[in-house]
């Protein structure tokens, strides 16, 4: 080797280290302020509150077998996540519930797609400067859109997700350019390991034969022939998948409360409002501007081709049809970025397959990838760049426009990142971001709520109150049909002592949802306190219909019941908690009262005695 090439390879492999340096900075300066931060949102379900954490490690294999929300009825989600929930599990039985180690595994997940976004690049862009992918990674990290994913725990997913996927393609170039099995087993191997940590990583499978017939110059035949052993994978994927999830009764159907397309009346509704959506993606990738957690009904509404949205994302989609065909023989790249942002969306933006929201964030995080490439290219082309030299040494303009772009994304990626530091802070920036949906405004009238069931200090109590009360109207405006809303309408008010109002909040929340359980409950237990057993009694069976082994619910039947000299239902709804395993001091009592009346003094002192061994 020339010495001219070795001091190239030196200063390469130089740059490479200051690189990955630069990247650990950039990453500990927008969110090692979340090494502070607790658990939030879904964090509850997936971790907190996620009894298969509590097996432990030897669990890992079963993970394989199961739905990730095996354990939470009523679940709309029947996600197949093995790899997500056995990282969940190794996180737990090592750190036990420490969300520091959770979210410091985020942001070393974080650093390992840095690299290898930046080894992919390299791979992908390989006629071209160092400092462009180097540049294109910052722009990535500082995107103020990850903020969601880098920031929540549960979103490991999504990171996992990534970096499998971008190791299956850097092992899958080298396979294509040496020809060694092995390099094409291991990309096998990670591209069915992404999928195994988020079902949307099989998008992937277009991008494998469309890199090969893009970046690569490989026939369309030939690229798809390429990838047959990773479309195998798919197939694999996808049988295990049913497999794991084909018995998983799916209690909770999806409503326009969560996607707002359910709420579409007519075709002409449903595009438009599809179309809507997609203009929104569109928009948060090139400006990340007014990011919140949520976007559900009514923040993205249903509209008709009436409205300008859908028509600024037909005609944006066929100007990505147009520059993806006049690219094709020049500058493949922008091509490639148009491909790789549109195909990685297809499966979460709801234009072909309708899921569980109508909007997140979340679902940019690898596509965004595609804007940053395109946008790139057209600065460089813009600029008269040579991609051959550093940008940064040819042209103070890309200097400054990085530097300009870079600090606005820092600011604002820091800014955003804050937001996650606890469920308040993370709801009362939903409610700015995202004034106009009812689960925003909920969540923080909750989360008064919860502060006023704690405060003692009854002038700052009453405040708290006040908050609530504020955004609990708000959401029963914005959803009249939102039964949780108006149950905790009347809870707040219970808080206040004014029961008459906790009453008809109540009845209307049962109204709205004759299934409301809490509503049921709560209303059943007012009644007790007006002394109404019989109308206490009637909103205890109703809560029973609909779900029979609540333990609040059984409990509050014996009670009634006990009221009402019902002895036999009281001995009865008793052994329908024993029989579920559901006891406390409370059934056992009301079973002994009830065969003391019956004159049976066995069975009162025995259940007598249950309960006093119960504290």
């Amino acid at each position: 080797m020339s010495k001219s090439k070795i001091n190239n390879v030196k200063a390469t492999e130089n740059n490479s280290l200051l690189f990955k340096f630069i990247f650990a900075i950039v990453i500990l300066i927008v969110y090692g302020q979340t090494l502070r931060f607790g658990f939030v949102l879904d964090d509850d379900l997936y971790i907190v509150k996620n009894p298969t954490l509590q097996n432990g490690i030897s669990y890992i294999p079963q993970t394989f077998l199961h739905g990730i929300s095996e354990h939470f009825k009523g679940s709309n989600f029947m996600g197949y996540r093995p790899i997500t929930m056995s990282l969940f599990i190794v996180e737990y039985s090592i750190f036990g519930l420490n969300p520091t180690a959770f979210h410091l595994v985020n942001l070393i997940l974080y650093f390992l797609i840095a690299v290898q976004l930046f080894y992919f690049l390299q791979k992908l862009l390989s006629n071209y400067n160092s400092y462009y992918p180097f540049v294109i990674v910052v722009i990535f990290l500082l995107h103020p859109i990850h903020t969601e994913v880098v920031a929540n725990i549960k979103s490991q997913d999504e990171l996992l997700s990534a970096l499998f996927a971008l190791l299956a393609f850097n092992y899958f170039i080298k396979w294509n350019h040496v020809n060694d099995k092995k390099n094409l087993i291991l990309s096998c191997l990670f591209f069915l390991a992404a999928m195994f940590s988020k079902e949307s990583s099989i998008a992937y499978i277009v991008l494998f034969p469309a890199m090969l017939w893009l970046i690569f110059n490989d026939t369309i035949l030939s690229s798809i022939k390429k990838s047959l052993a990773l479309i195998m994978m798919s197939c694999l994927f996808l049988g295990l998948r049913f497999v794991a999830l084909k018995d998983v009764f799916q209690g909770y159907e999806t409503s326009a409360r969560e996607n707002i397309l359910y709420a579409a009346k007519n075709i002409n509704e449903v595009w438009a409002t599809k179309m809507e959506i997609l203009y929104h993606y569109f928009f948060k990738a090139i400006l990340p501007s007014n990011l919140s957690w949520d976007y559900s009904f009514n923040q993205i509404p249903v509209v008709t081709f009436s409205s300008y949205m859908p028509i600024v994302s037909i005609l944006l989609c066929a100007i990505c049809l147009v520059v993806f065909v006049k690219n094709l023989n020049h500058n493949k790249e922008v091509s490639f970025g148009i491909i790789w942002f549109l195909i990685l969306l297809a499966p979460t933006c709801n234009l072909f397959i309708m899921n569980g929201t109508t909007f997140g964030e979340r679902f940019l995080f690898m596509p965004v990838l595609g804007i940053i490439l395109i946008l790139t290219f057209v600065v460089k082309k813009f600029l008269h760049l040579d991609s051959t030299l550093s940008p940064f040494k040819v042209n103070k303009y890309f200097t400054y426009g990085f530097i300009l772009i870079g600090s606005v994304f820092l600011f604002h990626s820091v800014s955003r990142a804050a937001d996650w530091k606890d469920n308040f802070s993370l709801f009362k920036s939903g409610v700015i971001s995202s004034p106009n949906s009812a689960r925003t405004n909920v969540a923080l009238a909750t989360e008064y709520m919860n502060k006023a069931e704690k405060e003692m200090i009854p002038q700052n109590r009453n405040s708290l109150v006040d908050s609530a009360l504020v955004y609990f109207y708000k959401t029963v405006q914005i959803d009249t049909a939102f039964s949780d809303a108006w149950y905790k309408l009347g809870l707040i008010h219970a808080i206040k002592g004014d029961n008459i109002k906790a009453v008809e909040y109540y009845q209307t929340a049962i109204k709205h949802n004759p299934k409301n359980v809490f509503a049921l409950n709560n209303l059943g237990a007012m009644y007790v306190s007006l002394q109404k057993p019989d109308a206490a009694y009637n909103c205890f069976v109703q809560s029973f219909k609909a779900d029979s082994i609540n333990e609040m619910t059984i409990t509050n039947l014996t009670v009634a019941c006990s009221l009402l000299s019902k002895n036999e239902e009281v001995i009865f709804y008793g052994n329908k908690a024993i029989n579920n395993k559901i006891v406390n001091q409370k059934i056992y009592l009301n079973m002994a009262n009830a065969y003391q009346k019956l004159n049976n003094l066995q069975e009162a002192n025995k259940y007598q005695s249950l309960a006093n061994t119960i504290k």
